[in-house]
């Protein structure tokens, strides 16, 4: 403990309520550790909780019709999918987030490709949001990490946190700490959509493949808030509730979080705060400004972007002529009418 009484599980502490507020269940680590007496997890280098996947499998609607010997594949996928490519695993893994893990079963009309559903999108409350603190992790080496942000049992989201107050513990330091953990802890990382570096004043997120430069606040809890920094106001209450709320959380993972190839180098990026909400407002602009043929045939306008947000307009994923990408209709890539049928509340 430093002269000022804060430790970095103070930091810690101050988070969960936070994340509590929003919903989240919390819990310590040694609650789910392998050798508790309520254990949730099998083997200590693997932090994802199996009876939660399994549960958020059974409760998802578009799984009702998939056999029981196909679901048990996709578990046994999310399992153990891990080649060694950090980033080339995450990325496949963040496809089957969104799209579904693929499986076959015979039907009687013959062998059936489909897709078995992790998250429930379209009703974030349908989902089991967990945040655990202090989760020892051995792959290796031993690691501690200070908070995990889980969504149906998978480990989404890993929070580093500094004390403030000591000097040589700053958000740079949060930041270096998190590349220990992708060297050291590999397979708890090719789960990961998100990282989050503070020392309880400062805050950054970011994604695997970023560099320090390119963690960035998020300055916005809704959108319609802007904190720009201060000497007054922490930055890491607003990014918690701005980038944790439940529906923004899987918002930013589905429509905001996008890889890119070249070669065998894969970078991740994950919106900026003011991509996100930028984005959202231009895509309600364009809702409101869909016109009407003569007809009444209602047709989608395309989304302008700028180089910087380009990346980030989302393909839809609703039942609808723009379930494809680009809008079949107008050649759009993002289909403003049926973009707001999947977001309702955007």
């Amino acid at each position: 403990m430093n002269a000022l009484g804060v430790i970095e599980d103070d930091v810690e502490t101050g988070v969960m309520p936070l994340l509590d507020e929003l919903g989240y269940e919390i819990l310590v680590g040694a609650d789910i550790a392998p050798d508790s007496e309520h254990a949730e997890r099998v083997r200590w280098d693997d932090a994802v909780l199996m009876g939660r996947v399994v549960a958020g499998i059974a409760r998802h609607p578009a799984n009702e019709h998939i056999p029981d010997e196909a679901l048990e594949s996709a578990v046994r996928q999310v399992r153990s999918f891990q080649t060694g490519n950090l980033l080339v695993d995450n990325h496949r893994f963040h496809r089957w987030l969104v799209d579904g893990v693929p499986v076959e079963y015979q039907t009687e009309h013959g062998r059936r490709g489909d897709a078995v559903q992790l998250i429930d999108w379209s009703d974030p409350e349908a989902n089991d949001f967990l945040a655990v603190r202090q989760v020892t992790v051995i792959e290796q080496r031993e690691r501690r990490i200070d908070v995990l942000v889980y969504v149906n049992g998978l480990p989404l989201g890993v929070i580093e946190l500094k004390s403030p107050t000591d000097d040589d513990a700053t958000v740079e330091g949060a930041y270096n700490q998190l590349q220990v953990y992708k060297h050291d802890l590999p397979r708890l990382l090719s789960y990961n959509a998100v990282l989050v570096a503070s020392d309880d004043w400062e805050a950054r997120i970011g994604s695997l493949s970023a560099d320090f430069d390119r963690f960035s606040p998020w300055r916005s809890i809704d959108g319609d808030d802007h904190y720009p920094p201060s000497r007054t106001v922490p930055e890491l209450p607003i990014l918690v509730r701005g980038v944790f709320d439940p529906a923004r959380l899987l918002e930013l993972i589905r429509d905001f979080t996008v890889f890119e190839t070249d070669g065998a180098a894969v970078t991740k990026k994950v919106a900026q705060y003011h991509q996100f909400f930028g984005m959202r407002r231009a895509i309600e602009r364009t809702i409101r400004a869909t016109r009407e043929d003569e007809d009444g045939r209602s047709w989608c306008s395309p989304i302008a972007t700028t180089s910087t947000t380009s990346s980030f307009a989302p393909s839809p994923r609703a039942t609808s002529c723009c379930a494809m990408n680009p809008c079949r209709r107008t050649g759009s890539p993002t289909c403003a009418s049926c973009w707001s049928a999947a977001h309702p509340a955007a």
